[in-house]
């Protein structure tokens, strides 16, 4: 079942908005390592607060790119984008 949303209220000012974005090459984040999607939406998740910013990742000629607000800070250079794992102790 799909959901359809529809917005009621006009957008008044929508010629005064406009954004524009950086991309930042991503090394390291492959598609055929078994954790892929969580890396990734962990990495988005932690740069997104720390910027306090939206960010996302798409991919550019099968390489993914950092998509962060040209307003917006600069990310940390470099970032790790391999979520850790639990280490044992024993």
């Amino acid at each position: 079942m799909s959901v359809r949303e529809t917005n009621l209220f006009p957008i008044t000012n929508l010629s005064e908005l406009s954004a524009a974005y950086r991309l930042y090459r991503i090394r390291g984040l492959r598609p055929e390592h078994p954790p892929h999607f969580q890396n990734r939406q962990a990495l988005i998740s932690r740069l997104s607060f720390r910027l306090r910013n939206p960010v996302t990742i798409i991919d550019r000629q099968g390489t993914p790119h950092l998509v962060v607000r040209d307003d917006g800070e600069e990310p940390p250079s470099p970032s790790s984008s391999c979520a850790r794992r639990p280490t044992s102790t024993g």
